[in-house]
């Protein structure tokens, strides 16, 4: 007759369920209340849900979790009412195109092409200033004695 023996329990690898504690998220957490001036005399902010719900407080209309996820990351949120309510600007600073001069919406720049009355007056302006330099490469060009006598016909030397 064989005897059982009890098996030990083993050991759980790893931590412990909820005992991590990050660092950088009471950071953002704490950064933003500071950012928002919300009150924590109430009970203290120390998760996102916390944060969602002293925001919907601050503001009036309802900011959920991932709205204040993202505003304590540092993104803004895109809609205007959100931003009106949190005390943000209601239009965002954007990038003027360098071409232009104007703030574009679309990727490309819609800069017009220039009219042949443009074209020609800049044409113009450009030969004047560098009119005596066009006529040293065309007097070069024209002298034949300073050329190889191969080179006057187009010819290779062999």
């Amino acid at each position: 007759m064989t005897r059982r023996i009890p098996l030990l329990k083993q050991k759980r690898r790893g931590r412990k369920k909820a005992t991590r504690i990050s660092v950088t998220a009471k950071k953002q957490i704490s950064g933003t209340v500071a950012r928002f001036g919300l009150d924590t005399s109430n009970s203290p902010i120390l998760t996102y849900r916390d944060l969602a719900t002293a925001l919907t407080r601050k503001a009036g209309r309802k900011i959920n979790v991932g709205t204040a996820y993202y505003l304590a990351r540092g993104r803004e949120p895109q809609d205007n009412d959100i931003r009106r309510a949190l005390g943000l600007p209601v239009f965002v600073t954007i990038a003027v195109c360098q071409k232009c001069g104007l703030a574009h919406t679309a990727k490309r720049c819609a800069r017009r092409v220039k009219s042949f009355e443009e074209n020609a007056a800049n044409y113009d302006r450009w030969l004047a200033a560098n009119a005596g330099k066009l006529a040293e490469i065309v007097a070069w060009a024209c002298l034949a004695s300073d050329r190889p006598a191969w080179r006057q016909n187009n010819v290779r030397a062999r």
